[in-house]
């Protein structure tokens, strides 16, 4: 295999940011609306998934592990995938002695429709959140006067200090970061937990991913961030956003400011899933998303 060319199946590799030029036309002619169309969210999360790639004709096939075991995803590629997804399957049973496909989005499941092998169940903790840009801005009527409100008592505490993120503030969202997570430190092997080395990764390869930042200083200190990047022409997606749980409003502002931002010129945007945690759900349901992306998990 030469430098620039792509691994051939089955010789799977792990995912290194040269491998976006050979990827993202692929991730693009699948034109998935969820996260995990996007080859900066693979990229942020291979290290914790072990998430590796190749080439099976025109479609990339991608493998990885959880603690339950290996799994893969879709193929990415254009339309008529079942033909790569049962190679894929194959590939999984003689490694593993099983198969299942995570991650699944409603259009691939449509395409397999007709194939029996598979069963295909939604996973409500994977599910993604996707909001109307206007409304995390304006936050109108009703629905969001809680928010508001909040911002509002925020902004009679605090000068708000809003600035976009640049390399010049990177180490100090790394700090910022370390003390978030020292505070709640992560249960080992939870969401959070990779959370946190995904995170890590995007502000190691903030400007290689061409990921997106805000952040919010009080008083010069930096307080709260979030992190995001584009995943089509219509979609954003939010990866990050911490802030001091300890300043009221502060989590609110973060998320309106940003958005404003970055994004305003964006119809929606992905806010990722609540990998079934409690609290993080009604937050994100408190936002009253304009719907939920469905994700799948294909047992065969």
């Amino acid at each position: 295999m030469t430098p620039d060319a792509p691994p051939v199946f089955p010789n799977f590799k792990p995912l290194t940011l040269e491998d976006r030029r050979l990827l993202q036309p692929r991730l693009q002619a699948a034109a998935a609306d969820i996260t995990e169309g996007s080859f900066a969210t693979l990229y942020l999360w291979r290290n914790y998934y072990d998430l590796r790639w190749c080439m099976w004709k025109d479609w990339a096939l991608v493998v990885g592990r959880d603690p339950d075991g290996q799994f893969g995803l879709m193929p990415f590629g254009p339309p008529g995938r079942g033909e790569a997804a049962g190679e894929l399957v194959r590939f999984l049973k003689g490694t593993s002695g099983a198969a299942r496909l995570e991650w699944c989005d409603d259009r691939f499941v449509a395409e397999m429709s007709g194939d029996p092998t598979f069963l295909f169940t939604p996973r409500r903790d994977d599910f993604d959140y996707v909001y109307s840009s206007d409304a995390l801005i304006l936050l109108p009527g009703q629905d969001y006067q809680a928010k508001r409100n909040h911002i509002h008592r925020f902004r009679r505490a605090h000068a708000v200090q809003y600035a976009p993120m640049g390399s010049l503030e990177l180490p100090a969202c790394r700090e910022a970061a370390e003390e978030w997570y020292r505070r709640n430190p992560p249960p080992e092997n939870s969401p959070l937990a990779g959370e946190r080395t995904a995170l890590g990764e995007a502000l190691r390869h903030f400007e290689a991913l061409d990921l997106k930042g805000g952040i919010v200083s009080i008083q010069g200190r930096i307080e709260a961030f979030a992190i995001g990047s584009l995943l089509n022409t219509e979609t954003a997606i939010i990866y990050f956003e911490k802030a001091d749980p300890d300043i009221p409003g502060l989590y609110a502002v973060i998320n309106q400011q940003f958005v404003e931002n970055a994004w305003k010129e964006i119809p929606w945007i992905n806010r990722e899933d609540d990998a079934g945690l409690p609290g993080l759900r009604k937050s994100k349901l408190s936002y009253h998303p304009a719907r939920l992306l469905q994700k799948f998990s294909g047992r065969c």
